[in-house]
């Protein structure tokens, strides 16, 4: 085995210490590809507590560049979005996850980092007030991905809310899967669809549609 399958497997062990060491090592011999290297050190650096939040982002850029992988490429940048939006920093949370759904798009690379970054990217739009986007990338979420579904379509609901567009809000309310997807968390979805429902009867209510037909 390799120091750098050893390394991995300690990563998937959850024992980032000792694979980040293994890491480095390869790194100082130039026995592995670079890009791959920095970002399953970005990666072993993120999951410690102490770890330096700039060089995590350093190194995800440097595996987003470098890494022959479309697949880490992506992921490079949806993690430098996932620090970044931890930080609060959604301003370049936000083009972090573009990043990440250009390269997607550009390889036809129809990827869960993909939908992840769709979805998170707009929840980024969402806090900084650009409702109307955010609403766009949760439809195509909607539209990819089963299991971000009843949360994507949740969200979109309160963005219509935010720029007073009622009746569709209403239509989002009526149109939310009325099963949970496979993989989905059942308690969750039951909480989401409380809370839609609820939304539901203070739309119809507000707005003095029939509940009835479906039609408004």
């Amino acid at each position: 085995m390799t120091p750098f399958e050893k390394a991995i497997q300690h990563e998937n062990a959850g024992e980032y210490g000792k694979a980040r060491e293994l890491l480095e090592q390869c790194a100082a011999t130039q026995c592995h590809d670079e890009g791959d290297l920095a970002f399953h050190l970005g990666w072993c650096l993120e999951n410690d507590t102490n770890g330096d939040r700039a060089y995590v982002l350093r190194l995800y850029e440097q595996a987003f560049a470098q890494a022959p992988s479309p697949v880490v490429r992506v992921n490079s940048a949806f993690r430098s979005g996932w620090v970044l939006m931890q930080d609060r920093d959604h301003d370049r949370a936000e083009a972090s996850f573009y990043k990440a759904i250009e390269l997607a798009e550009r390889m036809h690379l129809d990827h869960e980092l993909y939908h992840y970054s769709l979805f998170w990217r707009a929840v980024c739009l969402e806090n900084k007030g650009q409702y109307l986007k955010a609403i766009e990338s949760h439809k195509l979420v909607q539209r990819l991905s089963l299991i971000l579904s009843p949360e994507s379509r949740y969200r979109e609901i309160i963005c219509h809310n935010q720029v007073g567009r009622y009746d569709a809000a209403l239509g989002a309310c009526r149109s939310f899967p009325a099963h949970v997807p496979d993989g989905f968390d059942s308690h969750r979805y039951a909480v989401l669809y409380d809370l839609v429902k609820k939304e539901e009867a203070t739309l119809i209510s507000c707005l003095g549609r029939d509940s009835g037909t479906g039609i408004f």
